[in-house]
């Protein structure tokens, strides 16, 4: 640890390694996971710039470099700046990417996961959080997702009961069941327009959860998705949802407002309570024009309270 004016650098080591035919080595280096910055001493007294320690393949025959291969899929790696560890999801020479596995702090507050991470001479782009990478993580408040991301593994962030803010992830497709289970400190998770399916309790008993990340392309929400999710004051649920998990709002007494837009719902596709215990009878239920009728008989077959009034 060196005390800088005004801050005190926190340098982790990264030892110095020699390059093969094959693989790139690094000088030995140091980073600042406070400030970001990087060394070339341990007395933080040279600043150097990012990947300055890399140090190319020797190649066979007298010094030429050869490309880096990416490494096969399924392979754990380690990011040399970060220190996270990643999983190789494809080693497709052109486009390798990797799933965000788990990071290197326990004690850390705010994590972002980067689009891109550079090990080996190889740049992967970080399309995936691996199911369970965060679990657990109780000192975590804010996370801030890559724009690669297009996939939230289940249980990703179960059980960080201090986070309370999910920010970016603008190509995020997929949330897995129980991705954010008992945050009950999150207020906000958002995730963009290109979610399509929310999965089984993915935000159960997140209780500070005022606004749902349900965008228009959301076409299924699994069984308790938004289980006691207590502050929950409108939902609206797109022209392309069409599958509804059982009780998925079970426990929004706070709803006022549901919104429904698709104009094709069928009774197969939603589960039975699906609407069991939703609101109070002065929520309100919107649906689209010609469909209060049998959207009101269909509703209250899944659940939905006898004083909930369809307009």
């Amino acid at each position: 640890v060196i005390r800088a004016l005004g801050h005190t650098h926190n340098l982790v080591k990264t030892p110095a390694k020699a390059a093969t035919e094959t693989s790139p080595g690094n000088s030995e280096y140091y980073y600042c996971n406070k400030c970001g910055k990087y060394y070339s001493d341990a007395q933080d007294k040279n600043e150097i710039q990012k990947n300055s320690w890399i140090i190319p393949a020797k190649g066979k025959g007298g010094g030429s470099t050869k490309t880096p291969v990416p490494a096969k899929a399924g392979k754990q790696l380690t990011d040399p700046v970060t220190k996270a560890k990643v999983t190789v999801v494809s080693s497709n020479k052109k486009n390798p990417t990797v799933a965000y596995k788990k990071i290197s702090s326990s004690s850390a507050k705010t994590v972002t996961i980067p689009a891109t991470v550079k090990i080996g001479g190889v740049k992967y782009k970080v399309t995936e959080i691996s199911k369970g990478a965060f679990k657990g993580k109780t000192k975590i408040t804010k996370v801030t997702i890559g724009k690669n991301i297009t996939k939230i593994g289940a249980e990703a962030f179960s059980g960080c009961t201090n986070l309370t803010t999910v920010s970016g992830g603008a190509a995020v497709k997929t949330i897995g069941a129980k991705a954010f289970y008992n945050c009950k400190k999150l207020k906000a998770a958002k995730l963009g327009s290109k979610v399509t399916s929310i999965g089984a309790s993915a935000f159960y008993n997140c209780k500070k959860l005022t606004k749902t990340p349900v965008g228009s392309n959301v076409t299924s929400i699994g069984d308790k998705a938004f289980f006691n999710c207590v502050s929950l004051a409108t939902m609206t649920l797109p022209a392309k949802t069409a599958k509804l998990g059982k009780q998925f709002a079970k426990g929004t007494k706070s709803l006022r407002t549901l919104t429904v837009k698709n104009k094709n719902l069928k009774a197969k596709n939603i589960a039975a309570g699906a609407f069991d215990g939703m609101g109070t009878n002065k929520t309100i239920v919107k649906v689209p024009q010609g469909k209060k009728t049998s959207y009101t008989k269909l509703f209250r077959n899944k659940g939905l309270n006898k004083k909930i009034k369809l307009k």
